[in-house]
């Protein structure tokens, strides 16, 4: 059950570079690979600098190399269009759109359409924000961090 539920995970959201958000997806991508995971990437959407980091961590564990693809936080803006946002749609059904929040530089907000539960608005620990505010409006769940 434990690959089963692994294999089961299919895109990622890091909302911001701090390692409280993000640490927990380098042993994820270790343990998904060390089991074939390689064979069906996890959308990995993140702020650009968490590529750069994930490209150098790769350097020490190479065989997270491959357990992901791509989509930058800045990619899911509005009026943006991604190749693999065509691929959320196609495997999960949703659509997401990203909010840039004050907090850290790199931070963003997703609001994600087509859940089995409504619209999901997601802050990440952010200060208060009228664009995250305004883009999630009418959400069936509100996550805030604090």
């Amino acid at each position: 059950e434990y690959h089963s539920r692994l294999f089961g995970i299919k895109a990622v959201w890091i909302s911001h570079p701090h390692a409280d958000h993000h640490l927990g997806l380098l042993r994820l991508l270790s343990e998904r690979s060390s089991i074939g995971g390689s064979n069906d990437p996890i959308v990995l959407m993140a702020p650009p600098n968490m590529f750069a980091f994930l490209s150098e961590y790769q350097l020490t564990v190479p065989e997270i190399k491959g357990s992901y693809v791509e989509l930058d936080c800045r990619d899911l803006f509005p009026g943006q269009q991604s190749p693999l946002c065509s691929k959320l749609r196609e495997d999960l059904g949703i659509s997401c759109t990203a909010v840039q929040v004050t907090h850290c530089p790199y931070s963003y907000a997703v609001i994600v359409d087509g859940t089995a539960f409504g619209r999901l608005a997601y802050s990440g620990d952010c200060r208060p924000s009228s664009r995250f505010a305004l883009a999630g409006n009418g959400a069936d769940v509100l996550i805030h961090e604090a």
